[in-house]
């Protein structure tokens, strides 16, 4: 049977400086500390100021990345986007990246035309009727 590892009260700083100086993801905060995920998800439960922390840390590691982009375009530092965009696409998903939803989603009808013949010979290749 699983049982969370003891919970130490220097963990909830030290997840907010980590996520806010390196940008580490929760799996990478865990080795940090010799933790577990599982471990993270147990102290949040019982514990209001590490839930706090852990979600601190979250959003201190995405505006960690963001401000990675934002630094290299200011400054004009050499900075690969290919890279850094498939991270964060595997990192926070891709909802940047989604195409749009359409409003309309009624069902697409397929229509066909009949052309009259203007006399002329049809190129081959090309569809009859």
């Amino acid at each position: 049977m699983w049982t969370a590892r003891p919970f130490d009260p220097s963990y909830a700083p030290r997840i907010v400086e980590l996520a806010e100086t390196q940008g580490l993801t929760r799996a990478e905060l865990a080795k940090a500390l010799g933790a577990s995920e599982r471990d993270f998800e147990a102290w949040a439960a019982t514990r209001g100021d590490f839930a706090v922390a852990l979600a601190d840390a979250d959003s201190l590691a995405r505006a960690f990345w963001d401000t990675a982009a934002s630094r290299a375009l200011s400054t004009g530092e050499p900075f690969r986007i290919g890279i850094w965009a498939k991270l964060m696409a595997q990192r926070y998903g891709r909802s940047a990246n989604r195409p749009r939803e359409k409003a309309d989603t009624a069902p697409k009808r397929r229509v066909r035309f009949n052309i009259p013949d203007n006399g002329r010979e049809r190129k081959p290749g090309r569809r009859a009727g």
